[in-house]
């Protein structure tokens, strides 16, 4: 009996949805061709990556408002290119699970807000109080669970028919993937003021199910496959929700529309591309290893760095920012207002727009 497989290695990598076909046998679990320990301390690399999505912010102080709305936006968008990438590596393994889990997540999700929201008067988390406190604790939720379908993603790659260097080929595109997402997770702490150590520590357990699962995953490979739409679709399925219900009307508090929905727009761009830019790594894997596959993978990496640049260069030159503020009205700033009202950068984009009242 013939068992689908993604054709891309069903990691939520924003790949071809193409499936094929593949034999019980060549994924019939751990055969010792690779040791659990290979497989665990790989993965755990990769899980370490998220960590560098929080390097920007050891180079800023508290955030402004603007650029709390301004990460707060590029956390939308990483969220919305990521859902949309679990449910399209999981479409032709098993649509009814996929479907299953989306309900699933979106019901969990709500219910579990619901229940905080009933004690966040008395909550605290990392230094964090009340309704923030509940916000953080369930952003936090749903990123772990998010890493869980990419753990049985990877460590099936391990039980395939290449064997380990297809897994290990799978575990460096997660490991790149990982960062923007991490950057993510970084940015909704960044917006709350959590300490920097706090802020990677959590970063990093956010991926961390990608190391735990990877090891039963490749091992008992049959079943976690067999799952793995189901876990796609609830992480999927939480992930929407919470960017509508929790992040959006935080971002809108600090910027306008038009501002989040460009920046969110844009960062999902610069996640799509990175992503597609790491498929050359997941296709074509009876090859071995070369240093074509590892510049692609940095060419990926960089895509999404430069879209970031941009995104600020941009911000810089067509927002309303304070010196123009006052011409419609023909008024004239006087001199030295701009170093008076705008302090140093304290965070990652311009100082707050100020707008007229």
């Amino acid at each position: 009996m013939d068992a689908p497989v993604v054709g891309s290695g069903g990691l939520g990598l924003g790949g071809s949805t193409t499936t094929t076909t593949t034999t019980t046998g060549e994924y019939g679990g751990y055969d010792g061709t690779t040791s659990p320990a290979t497989v665990f301390y790989c993965t755990l690399v990769m899980a370490l990556t998220t960590g560098l999505g929080a390097v920007p912010f050891f180079f800023t102080d508290r955030l402004d408002k603007f650029s709390e709305g301004v990460a707060q936006s590029m956390a939308i968008g990483v969220m919305i290119a990521a859902s949309y990438a679990l449910i399209q590596e999981s479409e032709g393994l098993n649509n009814a699970w996929l479907v299953v889990g989306l309900a699933a997540g979106m019901v969990f999700i709500d219910r579990s807000q619901k229940v905080l929201a009933r004690h966040e008067d008395g909550m605290e988390f990392i230094g964090l109080k009340g309704a923030d406190a509940k916000k953080i604790l369930l952003f936090l939720g749903i990123m772990t669970l998010h890493a869980v379908g990419e753990g049985c993603g990877v460590g099936v790659s391990y039980a395939g028919p290449q064997g380990f260097p297809k897994g290990l080929l799978i575990t460096m595109a997660i490991g790149i993937h990982n960062i923007p997402e991490g950057l993510a997770t970084a940015t909704i702490l960044a917006s709350k003021n959590v300490g920097k150590r706090d802020m990677v520590l959590w970063t990093v357990f956010t991926a961390l199910p990608q190391t735990l699962l990877a090891v039963p995953a490749y091992m008992f490979v049959q079943v976690f496959h067999s799952l793995f739409p189901f876990f796609a679709g609830f992480a999927a399925g939480c992930m929407i929700w919470i960017s509508f219900a929790e992040i959006i009307p935080d971002a809108l508090e600090n910027v306008s529309p038009s501002t989040m929905a460009t920046t969110a727009t844009t960062t999902t761009f610069a996640f799509k591309a990175m992503q597609y830019a790491l498929n050359p790594l997941l296709l074509g894997t009876s090859q071995p290893l070369t240093s074509s596959s590892f510049v692609k993978a940095f060419l990926g990496a960089l895509v999404l760095l430069a879209a970031l640049v941009c995104l600020r260069k941009a911000s810089e030159r067509w927002l309303p920012w304070p010196r123009t503020i006052g011409k419609g009205r023909g008024g004239v700033l006087p001199k030295g207002w701009m170093s008076a009202k705008v302090a140093p950068s304290r965070g990652l984009f311009p100082a707050e727009v100020q707008r007229e009242v």
